[in-house]
């Protein structure tokens, strides 16, 4: 099996993290981010798929994430693995997800989730919308939380 990614809403991770959970924490979430996407495709045949929203226009101000998306996506490409990126601002990652799941692009991948929103005590966030999505689809996935923006962190 092949390994996919998705990567759900990037420049969520940028001046809406900074807000919402403070610099240092975003800073720290951030680092972990990027570390994940350099480490992708480096051992096995790895897929990823970018769901961006509105608020990805900022990646450019945080050069370091920006430039390890892209690099993962190049990664993927080369190794002929699946490289997405796709517009699907908060909800539309829902429907998007959806649409991926009935063109079947999800058999035999074990599938990851990573980005930003996530809330482990309430199950809820844009991250986990797609995983509701894929197992509505009785496609499995795994919640990364070292590479996700997880809401409610009292850090």
């Amino acid at each position: 099996m092949d390994n996919l990614t998705i990567l759900v809403h990037p420049g969520s991770c940028c001046g809406s993290a900074n807000y919402n959970i403070g610099r240092f924490l975003a800073d720290s979430s951030r680092d972990l981010l990027v570390d994940y996407l350099d480490k992708f495709c480096s051992i096995k045949k790895e897929g990823i798929i970018i769901f961006d929203g509105a608020l990805s226009d900022e990646l450019i101000d945080y050069p370091r994430l920006d430039a390890a998306i892209k690099n993962a996506l190049v990664r993927a490409a080369n190794s002929g693995s699946v490289a997405m990126r796709i517009f699907a601002d908060d909800p539309d990652q829902v429907s998007e997800t959806e649409n991926l799941c009935r063109s079947g692009i999800f058999k035999n991948k074990n599938i990851s989730l990573i980005g930003a929103w996530y809330e482990p005590d309430e199950n809820s966030g844009c991250v986990y919308s797609v995983l509701e999505v894929l197992n509505r689809y009785h496609y499995e996935a795994d919640i990364i939380e070292d590479a996700c923006f997880i809401m409610g962190n009292d850090f």
